[in-house]
C-alpha cells in the first residue's frame, strides 16, 4: 500500500486539470481499489495534511446545481478527519462510493486545489509525469 505522502502527491497531481473533484472519484483514480480499510485511512490522513497545509479546500456539494459549501479552519480539518464515514466499498463495481445513496440527490464531499496546491500539482507533474503510479502500457 502507498504512504500518506505518496497519496498527497497523487491527489494533487490528479486535481491539476479540473482543480476540483469529488472524493470518491479521486480515490478510485489514484489507487487500484481493493476495499481495504487502509485505503481510507491513507486517504483521510493525506487529505487532512493537504487541508492543514493549505493545498486543498474541502467541503460538500450537490450534483446539480453544485452549490458548494466550502469549510475553513478547524471545521475543514475535522470534516477531513471524518471522510471515511462517507465511503463504502461496492463489490459489484469494485469501487469506493458514497454511503448516502445516490450522488445525484445527496450532498457529497469534494476537494478543490488552492493556489499553492495548483503550483505544487504542476511541479509534481513536471517531475513525475501524468499518472506515474499506473503501469506503463506498451
Amino acid at each position: 500500500m502507498i504512504t500518506s505522502d505518496e497519496m498527497q502527491l497523487r491527489l494533487l497531481a490528479e486535481l491539476e486539470e479540473a482543480h476540483f473533484d469529488n472524493t470518491f472519484s479521486l480515490l478510485n483514480t489514484v489507487i487500484a481499489p481493493s476495499g481495504s480499510e487502509s485505503e481510507l485511512t491513507i486517504l483521510v490522513q493525506a487529505t487532512v495534511d493537504l487541508v492543514a497545509g493549505g493545498k486543498v479546500a474541502i467541503g460538500t456539494e450537490n450534483f446539480y446545481p453544485r452549490n458548494e459549501q466550502v469549510l475553513t479552519g478547524e471545521e475543514a480539518i475535522l470534516f477531513a478527519k471524518g471522510l471515511a464515514d462517507w465511503f463504502r466499498f461496492d463489490v459489484d463495481t469494485n469501487m469506493w462510493t458514497t454511503t448516502s445513496g445516490d450522488m445525484r440527490k445527496e450532498r457529497y464531499p469534494f476537494v478543490r486545489l488552492t493556489k499553492s496546491g495548483l503550483e505544487a500539482a504542476r511541479e509534481i507533474l513536471g517531475n513525475r509525469g501524468y499518472r506515474w503510479w499506473e503501469p506503463r502500457r506498451r
